[in-house]
């Protein structure tokens, strides 16, 4: 009589092979379409990854928009102080500034969010004091040392200011007076850009806005030229030091802070 307990057995054995074999067999199957459709496949990348992708792309300074003329354009470069891109800007839009003067209604704005009495920055505590101690030149002193602030600390100090004393000094300014501004005011003034930041939807560093409509000529970094173009048209009348040609330094850069 045949052993019952070893047919048992093989049995036992026998059905899990089977199912395994099975399981084998169709996972091979599916990794090898897999790696056909990916090496083979012309498929277009989907919409989704395509908006994806464009949503973080810096938008092109050829851009064209329409701006308002008016006979004294006002300009709101919106920044990070800390931002890279937005220190690029700054210096990118200085030599126009130089130029075109008071002309322009000039405005300097920064990219920060406030709860209640909270201040927050995207780069942190030192960024939110830089923000201030550059306002504060401005309201201490005047445009063109707030300006000449800035561009000392852009190009000396790295990304936590640790040198703006230094720059301050150098600049003629009271450090002692720069920081009771600082501890007395932070509150008041970034609770004053934010909300002219949500005014305008400024949300990256650097935004530019001319006369209210929102110009990507500012992502033209080192090509101060193309931002003096795109100021130029919004005069009603066209002052005489918008057909001097501004010098340019060669760039690959690209981006925003947001």
């Amino acid at each position: 009589m045949p052993n019952t307990e070893s047919a048992q057995k093989e049995t036992n054995y026998t059905i899990p092979l089977v199912i395994l074999s099975l399981i084998i067999i169709g996972a091979t199957g599916y990794f090898a379409k897999f790696w056909y459709d990916a090496l083979f496949s012309n498929k277009p990348i989907s919409s989704d990854v395509a908006t994806k992708q464009s949503a973080t792309a810096t938008p092109s300074p050829e851009t064209a928009t329409i701006i308002e003329k008016t006979q004294k354009p006002k300009v709101n470069l919106f920044v990070m102080s800390f931002c890279p891109y937005g220190n690029l800007a700054e210096n990118t839009i200085k030599p126009v500034i130089d130029l075109l003067g008071d002309k322009v209604d000039w405005n300097l704005n920064y990219v920060v969010s406030v709860n209640g009495t909270t201040v927050s920055s995207l780069h942190g505590q030192p960024e939110t004091d830089q923000n201030v101690r550059e306002l504060c030149v401005g309201e201490l002193y005047n445009s063109a040392k707030m300006w000449d602030f800035i561009l000392y600390v852009n190009e000396n100090c790295g990304s936590n200011g640790s040198c703006w004393k230094d720059g301050a000094i150098s600049l003629g300014l009271d450090t002692g007076v720069i920081e009771t501004c600082v501890a007395d005011k932070t509150l008041e003034l970034m609770t004053a850009e934010a909300k002219i930041a949500s005014e305008f939807g400024a949300q990256a560093s650097p935004t530019f806005f001319i006369n209210g409509t929102k110009d990507n000529s500012i992502y033209s970094y080192g090509n101060p030229n193309v931002v003096k173009e795109a100021i130029c048209s919004a005069f009603v009348e066209t002052p005489e030091e918008c057909a001097v040609v501004l010098e340019s330094t060669d760039t690959n850069v690209s981006g925003s802070c947001n």
